[in-house]
């Protein structure tokens, strides 16, 4: 199994520390997704810190995490969460994930509400859900410079030209560039 399905990206996360322990007034037990980019802006409010303004700093995408800590949190499930790793890539949006593994340029989509072991790929019966994420993801691996998107990992190429020139732009049909 690649590391991009939820075998390798699904981890518990245990909290405790000063601001921390403070906040909660129990033991907290959520299935609240949060990814590695959160952590630095959970940081950051815990630390009562603030994240630099300046032109030189980049956006933070993630979002702080102590919400949920506390049980005051936004629904973080419904926003985008995108990774690459080792090859193996994809997206998580709401009940959806979008996977690609190293040695194959092939989407696979699933939903996770009713498919936790991704078992039932989805591809083909939503083919505009998975080209829409397809380019998100794109366009987040360009943003990001996480992955040549123009070159798949199977040697052949992902994308068209007009998809390359919409997401070089920001943006792609259907896709609000942020």
């Amino acid at each position: 199994m690649a590391d991009a399905y939820e075998g390798g990206t699904t981890s518990p996360l245990i909290v405790s520390g000063y601001g921390v322990d403070h906040a909660l007034k129990s033991t907290v037990n959520t299935n609240d997704v949060g990814h590695i980019i959160d952590l630095a802006p959970t940081f950051f409010q815990l630390g009562g810190a603030d994240y630099p303004a300046d032109a030189d700093a980049t956006e933070l995408e993630g979002r702080s995490l102590v919400g949920t800590f506390d049980g005051s949190a936004e629904d973080l499930s419904d926003r985008d969460v995108f990774f690459e790793h080792n090859g193996d890539r994809g997206m998580r949006s709401g009940k959806w994930k979008l996977v690609a593994t190293n040695d194959s340029n092939d989407y696979e989509l699933y939903d996770l509400s009713v498919d936790r072991p991704e078992s039932n790929d989805l591809s083909d019966t939503f083919p505009a859900i998975e080209r829409e994420f397809r380019l998100k993801w794109e366009a987040w691996a360009i943003r990001n410079k996480a992955a040549n998107p123009n070159q798949s990992h199977a040697g052949s190429p992902s994308l068209t030209n007009n998809e390359i020139d919409w997401l070089s732009a920001g943006s792609a049909p259907g896709i609000i560039a942020r």
